[in-house]
């Protein structure tokens, strides 16, 4: 089985964090390794955005909120 992209994606998406806007979305991969937590984790416990039928991402503006110490919003 071929190795997959997955890791590398997310690093390049964790560098452009800090030049993203707050209204991007990042996969919830992303999101996770951001804040060292588990996939589900991220879907539990933060607010979602549907990005197609089989992919979930995170507002970017919520994830700092959160990193600064704010809740997530409901």
């Amino acid at each position: 089985m071929p190795p997959t992209k997955a890791p590398e994606f997310i690093a390049d998406i964790l560098r452009q964090f800090d030049s993203l806007s707050d209204d991007a979305v990042i996969p919830v991969g992303a999101a996770a390794a951001l804040h060292n937590l588990s996939d589900k984790t991220i879907l539990k416990s933060y607010p979602t955005v549907r990005l197609s039928a089989g992919r979930i991402g995170v507002r970017v503006g919520d994830l700092r909120n959160i990193a600064r110490g704010g809740q997530p919003p409901t």
